[in-house]
């Protein structure tokens, strides 16, 4: 009997420890296959069957497919700090070359010290402290302290010589106050029509100058509020018989302030620009200078001596400089 009983309680002793090691063996299973399952759907966002549009970013939707975060100002960033490693996924509103394009310089894929323009002809150089940076649509340009200061210069020539015609470009102002030049067509000491110069003035309002010849005035147009420290897109129009016009993310410039923008004008150092003086209606048609991106070229003499180029646009980007040879209506942001 007590044989027997003892081979009994050997008996359920075994089996108990046999159920515990099923059990044991049972939860460790199960535990690996939660953390197969957590580690597979990042959390259980597979589980999010409903896409949306950044509010977390639904299960295998990659960031931004849909549209752009709510961290992001828009089509741009919060900061002139970052690189948009962020908004790697939103859709890229890059140009494209039409029959209206006279050039087009993205800033994409471009050999060492070129800045293709995708047409013949019309490629430009990378002079000095001119940098590849994240732009608002692939890559930009931005502009490091040099000697002469670091810039894009377009060819001379008819090609740019237009009695009517646009630019529409995409600029990221420093955080840095200051007068800038970011796009210049201009020279010193001259009196021919068509000199065009564009600045982030004083103020860190937009300004542009179009010079008609010396007896016939000048047309001065100063964007409504100051360029934001974020992507930004600026239009010019000019010629066609109608005065020029300045375009700031789809606000027409109609700033009539005086005495408060300043700007650098070349030999006549530092200038107060004349908001919306003027209704000078020529084109660029009456000299074939070249055009310059990131600084200002009112003091440079017959296009030549880089030396003389003012207020560089320093730590600013620059990206989608697109020359057409009609107007634009630039009033979609």
């Amino acid at each position: 009997m007590r044989d027997g009983a003892s081979r009994g309680f050997r008996i359920l002793r075994a089996w108990r420890a046999t159920r515990y090691d099923r059990e044991v063996v049972g939860a460790k299973v199960a535990s690996v296959v939660v953390a197969i399952i957590f580690t597979a759907t990042g959390c259980g966002l597979l589980l999010d069957a409903t896409p949306s549009a950044d509010g977390g970013d639904s299960g295998t939707i990659p960031r931004d497919a849909l549209a752009p975060d709510a961290s992001d100002s828009g089509p741009g960033d919060v900061a002139i700090g970052d690189a948009d490693a962020a908004d790697a996924g939103r859709a890229c509103p890059a140009a494209t070359i039409d029959s209206t394009t006279v050039a087009l310089y993205s800033f994409d894929g471009d050999p060492e010290g070129v800045a293709q323009g995708g047409v013949t002809g019309l490629d430009a150089m990378r002079i000095a402290g001119v940098v590849p940076a994240a732009g608002w649509c692939g890559e930009g340009v931005s502009f490091v302290p040099s000697t002469p200061h670091g810039h894009v210069k377009t060819p001379g020539g008819s090609a740019f010589a237009l009695a009517t015609g646009s630019v529409e470009l995409w600029v990221r102002r420093p955080e840095a106050d200051g007068i800038y030049g970011l796009l210049s067509r201009d020279e010193g000491g001259t009196t021919d029509a068509g000199h065009l110069t564009l600045w982030i003035a004083s103020t860190g309002h937009a300004v542009i100058r179009l010079q008609n010849v010396d007896s016939m005035g000048r047309a001065w147009r100063c964007s409504n509020e100051p360029v934001p420290h974020s992507w930004t897109r600026i239009g010019i129009n000019w010629g066609g018989g109608a005065p020029p016009e300045l375009w700031v993310d789809g606000a027409l410039a109609t700033n009539t302030e005086t005495g408060r923008h300043q700007v650098n004008l070349g030999p006549f150092g530092t200038f107060t620009a004349r908001c919306g003086a003027g209704a000078v209606t020529v084109g660029l048609d009456d000299n074939e200078l070249p055009w310059v991106m990131g600084v200002n070229s009112s003091d440079v003499m017959d296009g030549g001596d880089p030396a003389r180029l003012l207020n560089p646009f320093i730590d600013g980007v620059i990206d989608e400089v697109h020359f057409r040879s009609v107007r634009m209506d630039f009033s979609a942001p």
